[in-house]
């Protein structure tokens, strides 16, 4: 019991910094709201490096620098149409 309550801790500590991660890279991009591109880079930037490896098992090196120029986090987007 006090191991799932444990687990149960870590997990909400780690959903936390991935929130707050995500969150500041939203405002970076100038948006209100994090979005999906926010959180994947929160999640590669996790220390457990959980998003890395599951990038790496599927034959894609998810480094950071590379992942935010292919996102386009904090440079303006061009216009539609």
């Amino acid at each position: 019991m006090l191991s799932g309550i444990k687990t149960s801790l870590s997990n909400v500590r780690t959903i936390k910094t991935l929130c707050e991660s995500a969150e500041n890279y939203a405002l970076k991009d100038q948006q209100r709201q994090a979005g999906a591109e926010h959180f994947l880079l929160a999640a590669i930037d996790l220390p457990d490096n959980t998003a890395r490896l599951a990038f790496r098992e599927v034959g894609t090196d998810a480094l950071p620098s590379a992942t935010r120029s292919a996102l386009n986090i904090g440079k303006p987007c061009a216009p539609l149409g």
